[in-house]
């Protein structure tokens, strides 16, 4: 399965907890923290995107600011992918 922005928006809606209506306007450059991604949900996320996606995120990338924008999710995926 290859990354994209919809599949990828469902995982944080199922993660955070939110309503699909929240994300409606996002953008690649929106800031998760302000849906209510903390440390608890980054991790649920994380694990989500690994198991959606057969990877591994590295230890050294386990900041949320590495994942904390759809943008910073489909970098960190494509290194993940690519490694």
């Amino acid at each position: 399965m290859e990354p994209d922005k919809d599949s990828i928006i469902k995982m944080l809606i199922t993660a955070l907890k939110r309503d699909e209506s929240e994300f409606a306007d996002i953008t690649d450059d929106t800031d998760l923290r302000e849906h209510g991604l903390d440390s608890i949900t980054s991790i649920e996320t994380i694990v989500m995107l690994e198991e959606a996606y057969d990877i591994n995120v590295d230890d050294d990338d386990l900041y949320i600011e590495n994942f904390n924008t759809i943008g910073k999710i489909m970098t960190l995926l494509d290194k993940c992918m690519n490694n």
